[in-house]
């Protein structure tokens, strides 16, 4: 069985994060980069873990901004709680003004939400209608016969055919005609 892929932070942000720290004079090592990445891997999935197990106790399937605050405490990591709660509050803010700027650009547009999901809905419908007859037509070229220009087609009814058959249905209407 195969091992699951490794995932982490990405190198070059740790990189950039590493340089922005370090005095402009200091130079990092890369054995050294990789090891703090490494650590940083390891924290991250400590943390995540803890969170997880949390969550689980609290019988959520998803791990809230409040989880990783308590792992934090119960691994022993107090002294970062006041930072992840501002940055947790940071980032609530900005959802909120996201949501709030979403919002109000449907307002601007002075159509009602009804009627903008009506349009949508008729788009939608659409675009299903214009896929299914492409999805037809394609379907008929499909089961039609494809001649080659490299084939010979046959003709419906050749000169030679018809002087044979006319010749014989001549000289049987002569034949009989006679009799």
């Amino acid at each position: 069985m195969a091992e699951p892929e490794e995932v982490g932070l990405p190198k070059a942000s740790v990189d950039k994060l590493i340089k922005e720290m370090m005095p402009s004079d200091v130079r990092c090592a890369a054995d050294s980069k990789d090891l703090i990445l490494a650590c940083c891997n390891e924290f991250i999935q400590l943390i995540a873990s803890e969170a997880n197990d949390i969550s689980d106790k609290d019988k959520k399937k998803t791990i809230t901004g409040e989880h990783v605050i308590k792992s934090l405490h119960v691994l022993g990591f107090g002294e970062y709680v006041a930072e992840v709660q501002s940055v947790l509050a940071d980032h609530k803010n900005v959802a909120e003004r996201r949501k709030v700027k979403a919002s109000k650009s449907l307002d601007k547009l002075g159509i009602p939400r009804e009627e903008l999901e009506r349009q949508q809905a008729e788009l939608f419908a659409k675009a299903r209608e214009r896929a299914n007859s492409t999805v037809a037509a394609a379907a008929t070229e499909v089961a039609q016969p494809f001649i080659t220009p490299a084939q010979p087609v046959a003709p419906a009814a050749s000169a030679g055919q018809g002087a044979v058959g006319s010749s014989s249905s001549s000289s049987s209407a002569s034949s009989s005609s006679s009799s």
